[in-house]
């Protein structure tokens, strides 16, 4: 399970790999800060749903997005790519990109970390620490990047046990990991 959440500036989640509530890793990477060539605008491509569909998404999406979402039609995934002040989801329920508010969460835990940023003016990242701190399929440690500054502020970075697979395919397609 996943949680996501975007504030505006800050896009944290969490980093722990569940099928059906069991736990698998404790250090799941799930996004990925790019700028294409190493310049230009900052992009954070998040993902929820299984784990299989995250890098052939993020290279279907770096790639130019052409055709159909590389996912089955039952698999619940959701593809995220944040920039600037706004955010972009692709659904496995269709092709079509669609824009989502801000602030913005989504996965397991999203409720309660929507309340928090709208009604308590939490960040994202404190809003992503209070869900896993409540709600099941959800865990810490908390991975933050803040697109104002265009760094990390807390990242589980090269312990991430997908690491390299998403550095490797960003690099492939030109694109620059931060």
């Amino acid at each position: 399970m996943t949680i996501i959440a975007f504030d505006g500036r800050l896009v944290s989640t969490d980093t722990l790999m569940t099928v059906s509530y069991t736990e698998f890793a404790a250090s799941y990477r799930k996004m990925l800060p790019i700028q294409k060539n190493g310049k230009g605008k900052i992009r954070v491509m998040t993902f929820t749903g299984l784990t299989k569909f995250a890098a052939p998404m993020f290279d279907w999406y770096m790639k130019g997005a052409k055709g159909s979402v590389p996912m089955d039609d039952d698999d619940g995934a959701l593809l995220v790519f944040i920039e600037g002040g706004g955010a972009i989801k692709f659904s496995h329920k269709g092709d079509m990109a669609l824009p989502v508010p801000v602030p913005y969460a989504v996965g397991t835990g999203d409720d309660h970390a929507y309340a928090l940023m709208v009604a308590a003016g939490f960040s994202a990242e404190k809003a992503v620490e209070s869900a896993c701190k409540h709600c099941a399929g959800c865990g810490t440690p908390v991975e933050t990047f803040d697109l104002g500054t265009g760094r990390w502020l807390n990242s589980i970075g090269a312990k991430a046990c997908n690491h390299d697979q998403l550095r490797d395919l960003a690099r492939k397609c030109k694109w620059t990991p931060l």
